[in-house]
């Protein structure tokens, strides 16, 4: 009789791992399924369902609905939800430069609307033969033969420029030090006109129309042109002149100015 109850228990835990092996087979399956419908479903949005048939823009100033549609690439038939918006901004930011960013509107089923940011002109660069005008990222937005208006110029900073691009820099030295001269007159406040960086331990500013600025090297720089900004606070409004600063160190922390004469 024990050997029969032994048997009879042996046979119901092993009927139990088939029922549970099953069942575990069963979720297996189902999970599995699952997540294949899941995938159809994601590629037949992205390449069957959703396309796009209306197209919209809006936001800026400079370019025109038209052409910011014909611009980004994006067509009538493309699918809402795989046009990618880096794609598109690549793509205007070459086209129409002074497009800054971009952002997508989607409504479903099949409306996409491109909400675009304007660039704002914050500097030029001169490479001995032309100015080019650029955002304060440094994409370049147009090219000109005379100096623009209201914007000051990097002078001597080796730079290839073409509309469409990135301001590209012969030497990350003269990059760092353009970027770290304008910031530092920016958090000033000091109205410039233009920074000649074409002699590294000879800068140079020209500041308000009034002042020509040597600023020496670029040792203490920061300290320097808070001192520049004292020194012009201080000084009439009728007078302009030459400002030396390259001698300033901590420990002589003196500038001296020349007005000019009017004779």
């Amino acid at each position: 009789m024990k050997n029969i109850d032994y048997t009879d228990e042996f046979l119901q835990r092993r009927k139990e791992r088939q029922k549970k092996a099953r069942k575990r087979r069963l979720v297996g399956w189902f999970i599995f399924v699952m997540i294949l419908l899941l995938l159809v479903g994601v590629i037949l949005s992205l390449t069957v369902f959703f396309p796009i048939a209306s197209i919209n823009a809006k936001g800026s100033k400079i370019y025109t609905e038209a052409q910011i549609i014909k611009a980004s690439g994006i067509i009538e038939g493309d699918n809402l939800l795989a046009t990618a918006e880096g794609t598109a901004l690549k793509r205007l930011k070459a086209k129409l430069p002074y497009i800054e960013s971009i952002e997508f509107e989607r409504k479903l089923p099949d409306s996409l609307t491109i909400k675009v940011k304007d660039a704002g002109e914050y500097a030029c660069y001169y490479d001995g033969k032309a100015y080019y005008t650029v955002s304060h990222t440094g994409w370049v937005l147009k090219k000109d033969y005379d100096p623009p208006e209201d914007l000051f110029v990097y002078i001597g900073a080796k730079v290839k420029c073409k509309v469409g691009t990135a301001v590209e820099y012969s030497d990350e030295e003269l990059k760092a030090l353009a970027e770290k001269t304008a910031n530092a007159l920016e958090a000033e406040k000091i109205n410039i006109n233009s920074i000649d960086i074409s002699d590294t331990v000879s800068i140079t500013l020209n500041v308000e129309d009034r002042f020509e600025v040597n600023l020496g090297t670029a040792n203490f720089l920061e300290e320097k042109i808070r001192h520049l900004g004292s020194m012009i606070d201080n000084i009439s409004p009728e007078k302009s002149g030459k400002i030396n600063l390259s001698m300033w160190t901590n420990a002589n922390s003196q500038g001296t100015f020349v007005e000019q004469s009017n004779e």
